[in-house]
């Protein structure tokens, strides 16, 4: 009688769960048979997204319903998008290009800055606000000069480019703000921060992870998330305080705006489920539950990830949308 009551329990709890995940938004899938989709973005009314098969770009308008097919010239890692520009990297991690989808027209922003593997172009992908970019450039090849190595600034009014530090790392700007992550002497990676307006650089916060945890490091606002360690945290540049927001170790690809930060707790290569976390009530929702889940991002009232649940092929991850105002039907 016990182990029926108890197994009662575990179902109704399970139910209950599955409808709480179910009532966060609604799901609607983009992309159908989309092979390895890589680097994601989400601005506006538009999500972009790299195709590693094709080494590609690509852009779906939510409001049309189409997709635009851009030429990424061998592009690799992610892409940044802000108002009708995005970003990435391309010729393999020698380029950084811009792509208007309100012109149509693509750009090469910058050139020769090297990123020789597909890890290692993880450190240079842009980011862009308003007419602003950053990027990074590292000469990794042996005996080659650094003299070159750096962060830049890019602004597309002038077309002038600025040198905003001497060291390689993977930048992010909000505002006049640019922040990104850099070694220190004992082996770990500090942030540190960048103002256009002062130019004065200041340390935000120490880390204690010894690994390049670059894909979690994203600004919004005052509020700087990142991973390390296998965890996110916040820090607050105007309160100077950092608060974890995860805790178990496998959280990874953290992104941020407005009050609300979104995540992947991986269970297996980086894949997982996509949760999402409000900085004003502090409440963890879980998004997806297909364990296939990876590389968020949050726009306004609406999250985008990659999630491979629908196909046998492994190679094939399509894209996503959670709407969060509009409820599911339970």
């Amino acid at each position: 009688m016990k182990n029926k009551v108890l197994l009662a329990f575990l179902i109704f709890f399970l139910f209950v769960a599955l409808v709480t995940v179910a009532s966060a938004g609604t799901e609607t899938q983009l992309t159908h048979g989309e092979r390895l989709t890589s680097g994601i973005s989400f601005y506006g009314n538009h999500v972009f997204w790299t195709e590693s098969a094709g080494n590609d770009v690509h852009a779906y308008d939510l409001t049309t319903g189409k997709r635009i097919d851009i030429d990424g010239h061998a592009a690799a890692g992610r892409t940044h998008a802000h108002g009708n520009k995005v970003v990435w990297t391309g010729d393999m991690g020698d380029a950084v290009y811009m792509y208007d989808v309100s012109t149509g027209n693509e750009t090469m922003i910058a050139s020769e800055r090297r990123a020789p593997t597909m890890i290692a172009s993880y450190r240079h992908v842009p980011d862009i606000y308003g007419n602003y970019i950053v990027y990074t450039n590292s000469n990794y090849s042996y005996g080659q000069d650094h003299k070159n190595d750096g962060i830049y600034l890019y602004d597309l009014n002038t077309g002038n480019e600025t040198k905003i530090a001497t060291v390689h790392g993977y930048p992010a700007i909000y505002d006049k703000t640019v922040v990104w992550s850099q070694a220190d002497n004992s082996g770990g990676y500090d942030i540190y921060m960048y103002d256009r307006c002062t130019h004065q650089t200041s340390i935000i916060t120490t880390t204690n992870s010894s690994s390049y945890e670059s894909r979690g490091l994203d600004i919004y606002g005052n509020v700087i998330v990142w991973t390390e360690s296998g965890n996110v945290y916040m820090y607050d540049i105007t309160t100077h305080k950092i608060t974890p927001v995860t805790k178990s170790g496998n959280a990874t690809d953290s992104a941020i705006y407005g009050k609300r930060i979104v995540y992947t707790l991986a269970i297996f290569s980086g894949i997982g489920d996509i949760y999402m976390y409000d900085i004003s009530t502090t409440k963890k929702t879980r998004i997806t539950t297909s364990t296939n889940a990876f590389k968020p991002s949050i726009y306004g009232d609406k999250i985008v990830y990659v999630d491979g649940k629908n196909s046998k092929y492994p190679d094939v991850r399509d894209i996503y949308l959670c709407d969060l105002k509009l409820k599911a039907e339970s």
